[in-house]
């Protein structure tokens, strides 16, 4: 079997990056029902959050969201950072250098956001819910940023609205239909990681975690084994995430 020539080629590492939509949408629903009624990767729905907020002179509420958005922006940040700092010293790969260290950046954010989840089992209050919030956010802010350095036109796990635009237009134009399994899969990905999201809140919150992590460890698998082949061709260039 020929090896795949890019990460768009290799269906493994595709349903891997997918995959971290489950974890999205778990974020989002966590947030929203947890951690002030705010969003940790809808970035368009905060600001819509921030204007009501200023209208209804909500000062919590523009806390909350101005939190979320700030820390999301980092994350992207500090994703963008991690990646261009590699690519600058390391020769290119599947899955492009500095990937994997800013999807281990996540999990390291992730995993001490699950120690504070548990300890106050799932009901933090005050500065402590603003903190997870803040956490979470940047968590998703490094997960966009890191996708989008994967240089697969299209394919995102946070801000999804273009996603759903392209599988809409591709009813109807079939030039658009080239991606619409795996648009519809990682949209599927995204409501069903909500859906588990809010059924965990509801009987078992100690579950939680098990949704941000274990999509994040399985991308991180993913992409340390593809990298570990020893004729892995060069990948191509990254930042094509495009409009989500």
């Amino acid at each position: 079997m020929t090896p795949p020539s890019s990460l768009a080629d290799d269906p493994g590492s595709v349903a891997a990056v997918v995959g971290l939509a489950v974890a999205t949408g778990t974020s989002d629903v966590t947030a929203f029902m947890r951690l002030g009624h705010v969003f940790t990767s809808v970035m368009t729905g905060n600001i819509v959050l921030l204007g009501l907020s200023a209208g209804s002179r909500s000062a919590s509420l523009a806390i909350h969201t101005g939190t979320a958005i700030a820390a999301y922006v980092a994350g992207a940040l500090v994703a963008t950072a991690i990646v261009s700092a590699a690519r600058a010293r390391t020769r290119a790969r599947i899955w492009p250098p500095g990937v994997v260290p800013a999807l281990g950046a996540e999990l390291v954010v992730l995993v001490a956001i699950s120690i504070a989840w548990e300890v106050t089992r799932g009901g933090p209050g005050g500065w402590a819910r603003l903190t997870l919030l803040g956490l979470l956010a940047l968590a998703m802010g490094v997960q966009s940023g890191a996708v989008n350095q994967l240089g697969v036109p299209g394919l995102s796990t946070t801000y999804l609205t273009g996603t759903l635009t392209r599988v809409a237009a591709g009813v109807f134009d079939p030039h658009r239909r080239t991606t619409a399994s795996r648009d519809l899969t990682v949209l599927l990905a995204l409501g069903g990681g909500a859906g588990l999201g809010a059924l965990c809140i509801a009987v078992a919150p100690a579950a939680i975690p098990a949704l941000w992590l274990g999509p994040l460890l399985a991308a991180i698998g993913r992409a340390v084994a593809v990298n570990a082949r020893p004729s892995t061709p060069a990948a191509g260039p990254a930042g094509g995430g495009g409009l989500g």
